[in-house]
């Protein structure tokens, strides 16, 4: 019973191997650094910043036919966010430490439209295309106390 089955699904999942999966960024990178001033007019203050980058997405495939054994990858945009944060460090009756934070997401407010979802059409050998949009500029405080 068994090997029928599997003879029944290989077709179907040998067909498409080695071809990406849609949706999929196959290069993506994160960087964020921060440094606090220990001395001076700045003692205590934090401030940092980083990127997020994601590669071009994969929205379509051409999967290959009988007359053309080729495939085709349809790609979209990259896409990056900067990010960033100040921070001050002090201390209440030399007993308590507070650090006050902000953070700001999305710095320079992109708001590119980003592929949620995709198809291939063969029929009329276009893609379908879903979107949605980045998250505004936001900005989150914060305050952290210890004792």
């Amino acid at each position: 019973m068994i090997h029928a089955l599997d003879n029944v699904f290989v077709p179907f999942i040998k067909g498409n191997e080695g071809t990406s999966l849609i949706g999929i960024r196959p290069w993506n990178a994160n960087a964020f650094t921060s440094y606090r001033f220990s001395d001076g007019w700045m003692k205590n203050l934090t401030v940092g910043g980083g990127v997020n980058y994601r590669g071009k997405q994969i929205i379509g495939i051409r999967l290959p036919t009988e007359a053309d054994p080729t495939y085709d990858l349809f790609k979209g945009h990259i896409w990056y966010q900067l990010n960033g944060m100040v921070a001050y460090d002090l201390k209440l009756r030399n007993r308590y430490a507070i650090k006050l934070q902000l953070n700001v997401d999305n710095l320079l407010d992109n708001d590119d439209l980003q592929v949620l979802s995709s198809s291939y059409n063969p029929t009329t050998a276009r893609i379908d295309k879903f979107y949605y949009h980045n998250l505004p500029r936001t900005y989150s405080v914060s305050a952290t106390l210890s004792f």
